[in-house]
């Protein structure tokens, strides 16, 4: 399925017992989130473009049993161990910036200081509720 997911170019993709549960093309957390509210996204597998810390946080919450990405940061990495989750990782980078690269990613920066799974949800979903 990795293959598939690099050779395809998606931006996310969710398998579960081998069978395509979710998969977009659209960029930055929204697929991620997507993943929120599927009930048969625990346990799955997800192959993902960029994880940082803000979409290891969804991840964790929804139950994810195994991550690739093509890109994680460290935090990402840090936050998917110390909450038991397995992953791997093309590309380890320190951290993720925003899409004009100026600056740390404000969804990142949202949850940087948070290692409760719940609490950190919770931060990212104020943060994106006050950008709307």
């Amino acid at each position: 399925m990795k293959n598939y997911f690099l050779q395809n170019n998606f931006s996310l993709l969710a398998e579960k017992n081998g069978e395509i549960i979710f998969s977009s093309f659209e960029h930055a957390i929204a697929p991620a989130l997507a993943l929120l509210g599927m009930e048969n996204a625990k346990g799955c597998i997800v192959y993902d473009k960029t994880v940082g810390k803000a979409a290891a946080v969804v991840f964790v919450n929804v139950g994810i049993k195994f991550v690739y990405a093509s890109i994680m940061s460290v935090t990402a990495k840090e936050f998917l161990e110390a909450n038991g989750v397995a992953f791997e990782c093309g590309n380890l980078i320190e951290k993720i910036y925003n899409r004009a690269r100026t600056d740390f990613c404000p969804m990142e920066k949202a949850v940087i200081s948070e290692n409760d799974p719940k609490t950190a949800l919770q931060k990212l979903c104020e943060f994106l509720g006050n950008r709307e």
